[in-house]
């Protein structure tokens, strides 16, 4: 009997030495990844991406004026009528109806120089007098324009900076018209005076603003 317990104590030793040996190795060699441990926090990365494009435009946000069908007022004594968008008059006039001013809105989101063409040109005999040549020289008859910025939007120059007549060369308006948000606007005011022996008849004249993008 005592034999066979030597053995078995033998037979024990023996197999709890390989049972350290075997957790020994399992535990520097494969314990990280056997290991199970709580409270741990990891980082992850996301990403969102957009791309804004450019988007130059420019349109006539007050497109079109209609003055109507009127004369000189002679019956109270008038020799010219005069109608001013500027100031949103008429005088001296029966029948032609004051109107706002032609208005260009920046509406995309670049900056942009602004020329301003006119389908008939001015003929000048100096700085106020000035009349369409569609309409004929009529005595004391002139067609002016002057551009406004109510808005504060033409960081360049304005011009012309006075009342000057309609031209047909494409001359500069603003050179830097800022981009905002349905506020970028530009006023065209005319000033158009008639004789009373202008010519008779429908006259009409054509403004093209044209732009170019100065980039955001």
């Amino acid at each position: 009997m005592g034999d066979i317990s030597n053995k078995s104590l033998a037979a024990l030793l023996v197999v709890a030495i390989v049972v350290s040996v075997v957790g020994t190795w399992l535990v520097m060699i494969r314990g990280p990844g056997m290991l199970t441990m709580t409270g741990r926090q990891t980082s992850q990365i996301g990403t969102a991406q957009i791309t804004v494009a450019q988007n130059a435009s420019l349109t006539f946000s007050v497109s079109s004026l209609d003055f109507g069908t009127g004369y000189v007022d002679t019956r109270n004594g008038a020799t010219l009528c005069n109608i001013n968008t500027l100031f949103n008059t008429t005088t001296g006039c029966t029948g032609f109806v004051a109107a706002p001013s032609l208005q260009i809105l920046n509406d995309g989101n670049t900056r942009l120089s602004v020329t301003l063409n006119a389908s008939k040109g001015s003929l000048c005999a100096g700085p106020a007098f000035c009349f369409l040549d569609l309409i004929g020289a009529g005595d004391g008859s002139s067609a002016l324009y002057l551009p406004t910025d109510p808005t504060g939007s033409c960081l360049g120059a304005l011009t012309p900076g006075v009342w000057a007549g309609f031209a047909t060369t494409n001359p500069p308006l603003c050179n830097n018209l800022q981009q905002t948000t349905g506020n970028a606007s530009l006023n065209i005011n005319l000033n158009v005076t008639i004789g009373v022996n202008q010519t008779v008849g429908a006259h009409n004249v054509t403004f093209t603003a044209f732009a170019t993008n100065l980039g955001a």
